[in-house]
């Protein structure tokens, strides 16, 4: 519970107490002058002492009811999405599942394209890079997902935007390669095909970090410039949209101060259009530190482009690299699980008895710098990516356990309705 809950709760128990303890004293033996009454004899003496008792009890009983009522209160104020009731969209059409794709939105469609995965048996394989483009959209009543291409490379653990014109794919790496390369995919109204335009490359080649879009400018920040965690940056770059002589292809990427934080990558970035101007929001991941170890980070910041300023925030609750996450109002973001680190160097070890990622969602609120419980997730998908799309929130395919994806899609709505707004 949060500070700022716990001096609520202090505040709802002492006027709780104040109230039990005027319950209790129109029990006990004072006049209105605040003086004792004469008792009497012994027997008077006796009674009175074991009414005491039960008032008493009765005065503590009614105290530990009224604090569970306040924490419940104070509980269900943090939850604001304990009620999403999640639900499954048709698996995508790989059966192994995917960890590291593109994934983004357009028109129609919902793109899940390249990734990487561990063909069965997982434990016995190794990692396999894949270029398969695939796309759900409505078909009737429900939803069909087709094939309808492949990606110019084996390709995986990029970063995707979704505009309005495409879906903007951002490096990526294989097994051999980090690559610098930026390219718009945009569907054919049909769905069936699409188009490629290359846009500019980075300045340096990324994966395993993290992407938003602003105020019509696209953030790459951190992530890893090889196959090495020590390789990780705190480098911010940023691709103004609105440039470019064409209006269509902007001129280049716009090298930021770095940001304030240790280098990392794993992490999030969470994009809230409305608070104070346009906010991003970056926590968590992991870094490898000078002495060759690994640390899971919770750290939170902010960043203003209106003002260029970075502010620590209150740190997560626990670990989260790998998540995903989203702005669903002004100051408000949902995180959707994350690995939290604490079974990572068990992996080998556990194999296929590990217990899958923690699936325990949180929401911060930027307005008030408070962390909050947000219900719980059927899995915890990992290593993919959370979008909008048909008024919904989608995470498809990613990682459930080392080494093992999933090909379910996760679909929530808050409980009693058949939408949620977008804050993008």
């Amino acid at each position: 519970m949060s500070e700022n809950s716990s001096s609520k709760l202090k505040d709802l128990i002492e006027s709780k107490e104040d109230s039990a303890m005027q319950i209790s004293n129109r029990h006990s033996p004072l006049n209105l002058d605040g003086a004792t009454t004469d008792l009497g004899n012994a027997e008077n003496r006796t009674n009175h002492m074991k009414k005491r008792q039960v008032d008493g009890f009765v005065y503590r009983l009614s105290i530990l009811l009224l604090v569970f009522i306040a924490a419940a209160k104070l509980h269900a104020e943090d939850s604001k999405i304990a009620d999403l009731v999640w639900s499954e969209l048709p698996n995508i059409p790989n059966e192994v599942g995917v960890a590291g794709p593109f994934v983004g939105t357009h028109g129609d469609s919902l793109l899940v394209a390249g990734g990487a995965n561990f063909p069965l048996p997982v434990w016995e394989t190794n990692k396999e890079w894949l270029d398969d483009v695939f796309v759900l959209r409505r078909n009737g009543s429900g939803f069909a997902w087709k094939r309808i291409g492949q990606l110019p490379r084996k390709l995986a653990y990029g970063c995707a935007v979704s505009l309005d014109n495409g879906v903007l794919c951002i490096g990526g790496c294989d097994s051999s390669n980090h690559y610098r390369e930026v390219f718009l995919i945009q569907i054919a109204p049909d769905g069936d095909s699409f188009s490629i335009t290359d846009y500019p490359p980075l300045p340096e080649p990324f994966a395993y970090g993290t992407a938003a879009i602003l105020g019509g400018v696209v953030y790459v920040v951190g992530g890893q410039t090889t196959g090495d965690l020590a390789s990780a940056t705190c480098s911010v770059w940023a691709l103004d949209l609105k440039t470019g002589s064409d209006s269509r292809v902007p001129k280049g990427w716009k090298q930021l101060p770095e940001m304030p934080a240790p280098s990392r990558a794993f992490h999030l970035l969470i994009a809230d259009e409305k608070h104070e101007g346009g906010t991003l929001l970056l926590l968590s991941g992991r870094r490898q530190t000078g002495d060759g170890s690994m640390e899971f980070l919770r750290d939170t910041w902010k960043y203003s482009p209106r003002k260029n300023l970075w502010t620590r925030c209150a740190d997560a609750p626990s670990c989260c690299m790998a998540g995903t996450g989203l702005s669903v109002s002004e100051g408000e973001a949902l995180i959707f699980g994350g690995a939290d680190g604490s079974l990572f160097h068990q992996s080998d070890a556990l194999k296929d008895d590990h217990p899958g990622f923690p699936k325990t969602a949180y929401s911060y609120n930027l307005k008030s710098n408070e962390w909050g419980h947000a219900g719980s997730l059927p899995r915890n998908h990992v290593t993919t990516s959370a979008v909008w799309w048909e008024n919904s929130i989608v995470i498809p395919s990613g990682e459930i356990r080392p080494r093992v994806r999933t090909s379910a899609v996760l679909r929530g709505f808050p409980k009693g309705k058949g939408e949620v707004e977008s804050n993008q």
